[in-house]
């Protein structure tokens, strides 16, 4: 592997990271609620799933998905449904939870499972994974343990972005009053999401 294709692999990784998608709304959106704690279990399932693909890209999962289109499509409709539904279910948070005294907190195993399957879905990380990478690096000629040294550079780049965001936002949220920041900011949040989906429609 040459430094020049690892420097590009870091780079559109780093970019497609800090890139605005549903994973960056909802981590936002979960930290704005004072929810951290779940913020942080979503971001170990986000990156968790990258790591997950960059295993699976390497086993040849690119070449699979392309030689069985009608998988891909299915796989496409049932990604942009649970966009969609995130997306309903950030609209309408606000108005759930006006009677409630404190932030609703959410369970570390769920906020992990939710990280895990909506970083596994998420469109940019789809087009990174199945359509870039493969033409950054020729993973048939790269070694085991340069495979490896990716594969941590994947989890950790994802990890640390997105810990680096919560932090921010945890920080800002405080100049955010509830009363009226936050509901149209959950929304525009939520309208983020949902445009995730229509990206990943015309994929």
């Amino acid at each position: 592997m040459q430094t020049a294709e690892l420097i590009a692999y870091v780079s559109m990784l780093l970019s497609m990271t800090i890139a605005p998608g549903p994973c960056m709304a909802i981590l936002v959106a979960r930290t704005l609620m004072k929810d951290v704690k779940g913020a942080l279990a979503f971001n170990m399932g986000v990156a968790l799933a990258q790591l997950a693909f960059f295993i699976l890209v390497c086993a040849g999962l690119g070449l699979w998905i392309q030689s069985v289109p009608t998988l891909f499509v299915v796989g496409k409709c049932a990604a942009v449904l649970y966009l969609l539904w995130l997306a309903y279910t950030m609209w309408t948070h606000k108005e759930k939870s006006k009677t409630t005294e404190k932030p609703k907190r959410t369970g570390i195993i769920s906020s992990g499972i939710a990280g895990f399957t909506t970083g596994a879905i998420a469109p940019h990380y789809l087009l990174l994974f199945l359509l870039i990478l493969p033409q950054i690096l020729d993973m048939s000629t790269v070694e085991a343990s340069a495979a490896g040294l990716l594969a941590i550079l994947t989890f950790a780049i994802v990890f640390s972005t997105y810990a680096g965001v919560i932090f921010i936002t945890h920080r800002c949220g405080q100049l955010i009053k509830p009363s009226n920041g936050s509901t149209w900011l959950n929304r525009g949040l939520a309208v983020a999401v949902a445009a995730s989906g229509g990206w990943m429609m015309s994929m």
